[in-house]
């Protein structure tokens, strides 16, 4: 790290006054360095009152002008919260029946010619059914033999298991795999009674 300059006072361009004791040397010491501390901080006062940007007036000019404006808006706020007078509410009469619903004749002939035909399918929907291609026969390769079959029901309430579950189950399978094994192989060739 580096270290701090510290300013020290030039002995010469201040005459040296006589000090009676160490409390008038540290309240001198005190004050100057007060004084450019002070400085030191109108100094960077004076750098941001004036800054470099070309739009700073613009700004100024800006700001000075929203903040004339509250004045004005104060005034139409004021006429805006009083109260305003309630309406007079007058006798309505009952309500009228509804209107009886339109003649469907009257309804075609308010639609164009190009409205219906927009409206009225082109294509007949069975047509389009029947033209749709024959589902698919599964082939001979796609054919799932009997043994996976019986596989697949076999492993189905499994299914429901989270895999770290049937993982684990099927690791105890091949384990009691081998150990059958195992047993056969020893009945076989060790007991030979």
């Amino acid at each position: 790290m580096g270290q701090a300059a510290i300013d020290l006072p030039n002995p010469i361009s201040k005459p040296p006054t006589p000090l009676s004791g160490a409390d008038d040397l540290l309240s001198q010491m005190a004050g100057e360095q007060i004084d450019r501390l002070l400085a030191e901080t109108e100094s960077a006062k004076a750098a941001i009152a004036a800054p470099n940007d070309p739009f700073a007036s613009q700004l100024d000019d800006l700001f000075n002008q929203l903040n004339a404006a509250p004045a004005d808006l104060m005034t139409v706020e004021q006429t805006a919260k009083e109260p305003a007078a309630p309406p007079e509410v007058a006798a309505a009469p009952a309500p009228a029946a509804p209107p009886p619903p339109a003649p469907v004749a009257a309804i075609e002939q308010a639609t164009s010619p190009a409205e219906r035909a927009a409206l009225t399918p082109k294509v007949d929907p069975i047509a389009a059914i029947e033209a749709l291609p024959p589902a698919a026969t599964p082939d001979a390769e796609e054919r799932v033999s009997i043994l996976v079959r019986i596989l697949e029901l076999i492993n189905a309430p499994f299914a429901a298991c989270p895999d770290v579950l049937r993982d684990l189950l099927g690791k105890f399978a091949i384990l009691t795999l081998m150990n059958s094994v195992g047993v056969i192989l020893y009945v076989m060739i060790f007991r030979k009674h």
